[in-house]
């Protein structure tokens, strides 16, 4: 009766699926005795039409859905903002701000714009190369003498557990510039339990904060464990150029006026130049200072700081002088200046604090993990990555950086993609329709809730050859419009992609240049919660490579 009253209503222009009361109970049911991915996968196999891939509908938490896997279509929902969203759900995320408070990826888009801008510009650029340094360190220091020994006793190595101890210590020397001694080992496992509750219980239905359950109440202990590491630093960290330096001055409430007077002449104390500028040069400083203050006062403290920034490297051009700091230690000043005698909102800093430490770690943990699984049934693979990855003879830690990636390192750039296509760090996500919209034919209606699948998609044998075979070299060729989005696509696309990019890229040359690798796990699956962890642990036996020198010696 399902599938006979699905065609009827495929003809007359609404997507083939599950609709009515019996079936929604069932959708829900069976997403919360499964999992979300378990139900796609379902409706995309008795519904899609196979190489059609027809949009599907179904009901979810009470809301109208349509599940799209043609990458067509996920190419509209992330390009067409007239029809669509560009960001989630609020109801999806609401579990999400209990949780962790304030972050990235679920505040109201007016409010996610000035959080992007601050948090882009301290994954790239200069600061991402430089993160890219603190990554080589901690690889050079501390995994390889550990991975070397455990290459000599052959003890197999949980390499989830591995990956997780590195990428935590360099997102808390990247992000707060930390020395590696001033990080207690409890840190690292506190950090992965906490993100371990938000991941289970963001979609699936679970008791509230406040009721005092096991769960709740370890989560409480972990979280509380790291906003206490992190608290004492809030006064250190207020002036620096860091993440968390930004983040502190973002959520400084400002004193307007209070030191508007000062800030030219620090504008000018930073700059030298061959000529000194007389009264008429400072003068026209402080008019461009006036200008920007008056017309742009009530904006947020770090846009406030660029278009002082801005204006000073005008004034600079012009009067031949240069900036005898690092701009990103110059627009810190100004926010800083700014920001004297005002309130720090600690709370708030410590929510998007916690939560910045687990994105700069779980997605490249993940990345790291399945690429070395892959690889680590794919000999052929692992030896062309040792090749690219030996070619540098002339450091310990290949030096791969945020330019070099794509051209220099393209096989190890290759392997990323590969693995995140196969295990993207998010399997599923979603986007209202806030316009009637027509997709080939079918049309969704205004408050519609579209959802996708990365791991749908990415492994649909519509699309890729081969699909659920690991091979790099696939991605020499141009892909579809659509068909690859592991980090989902369009102005909300994830922002630490490049972060994630560089710190696997560097963990996975130094593994294959001086190790060959066997996984003793057999038939890993995927654990589905909010990212795409593996169900087991991931056991990982390393053997030192004949050709090259003892690595303590090198």
């Amino acid at each position: 009766l399902e599938q006979s009253a699905s065609k009827k209503a495929t003809k007359a222009g609404v997507p083939p699926g599950y609709s009515g009361f019996v079936s929604a109970l069932y959708c829900n049911a069976s997403a919360g005795l499964q999992d979300l991915l378990s139900l796609f996968i379902e409706l995309s196999d008795r519904f899609g039409g196979g190489e059609k891939m027809l949009p599907v509908r179904f009901n979810f938490l009470g809301k109208s859905s349509v599940l799209l896997t043609d990458p067509r279509h996920i190419h509209q929902v992330f390009n067409d903002s007239e029809h669509f969203s560009q960001s989630s759900h609020p109801q999806s995320m609401a579990r999400f701000r209990e949780l962790l408070g304030f972050n990235l990826i679920s505040v109201d888009h007016d409010v996610w714009k000035v959080v992007r801008s601050r948090t882009t510009a301290i994954l790239n650029g200069r600061p991402l190369a430089e993160h890219g340094d603190v990554m080589r360190s901690v690889m050079e220091t501390s995994c390889l003498p550990f991975f070397e020994r455990c290459a000599a006793t052959q003890e197999p190595l949980d390499i989830f557990s591995s990956m997780l101890e590195f990428s935590s210590k360099v997102v808390f020397m990247a992000f707060m510039r930390l020395r590696a001694e001033e990080i207690p080992d409890h840190i690292h496992p506190a950090l992965n339990r906490l993100f371990g509750h938000v991941r289970r219980h963001v979609l699936e239905p679970s008791f509230p904060l406040w009721v005092p359950s096991p769960a709740n109440n370890e989560f409480k202990r972990d979280r509380d464990s790291v906003r206490d590491f992190i608290q004492p630093y809030i006064e250190r960290q207020k002036t620096l150029d860091t993440m968390m330096g930004s983040v502190i001055r973002a959520h400084t409430r400002r004193i307007p006026g209070r030191s508007d007077a000062r800030i030219p002449e620090y504008i000018a104390s930073v700059f030298v130049g061959a000529e000194e500028s007389g009264a008429h040069d400072l003068s026209r400083l402080s008019e461009s200072v006036a200008k920007v203050l008056e017309a742009r006062r009530d904006e947020p403290t770090y846009q406030l700081g660029r278009e002082l920034a801005r204006a000073a490297n005008e004034w600079a051009k012009a009067t031949k002088r240069a900036l005898s700091i690092r701009q990103e230690q110059f627009e810190a000043a100004l926010e800083t200046l700014l920001c004297e005698g005002g309130e720090i909102d600690r709370e708030l800093v410590l929510q998007e604090m916690v939560s910045n430490l687990i994105g700069g770690s779980e997605t490249t943990i993940l990345l790291m993990t399945w690429g070395l699984y892959f690889m680590s049934e794919r000999p052929e693979v692992q030896e062309k990555l040792h090749r690219e990855a030996a070619a540098d003879t002339e450091h310990k830690v290949p030096l791969i950086t945020p330019s070099t990636m794509k051209e220099r390192w393209s096989y190890v750039y290759n392997v990323l993609r590969e693995t995140l296509r196969l295990a993207p760090p998010a399997a599923v996500f979603n986007r209202p329709v806030i316009a009637d919209v027509t997709l080939d034919g079918f049309t969704l209606e205004k408050g519609t809730l579209v959802w996708g699948c990365q791991y749908i998609t990415h492994r649909s044998p519509h699309v890729w050859s081969e699909p659920e075979r690991f091979m790099p070299e696939r991605f020499e060729q141009p892909i579809p419009a659509g068909a690859f989005f592991p980090f989902t696509l369009g102005p909300r696309m994830c922002v630490g992609m490049g972060y994630a990019h560089l710190e696997a890229a560097i963990a996975l040359a130094t593994i294959a240049k001086y190790f060959t690798f066997e996984c003793r796990t057999r038939d890993v699956s995927h654990e589905m919660g909010l990212t795409f962890r593996p169900d087991r642990p991931v056991m990982v036996v390393l053997k030192k490579r004949a050709c090259e020198d003892a690595i303590s010696g090198a």
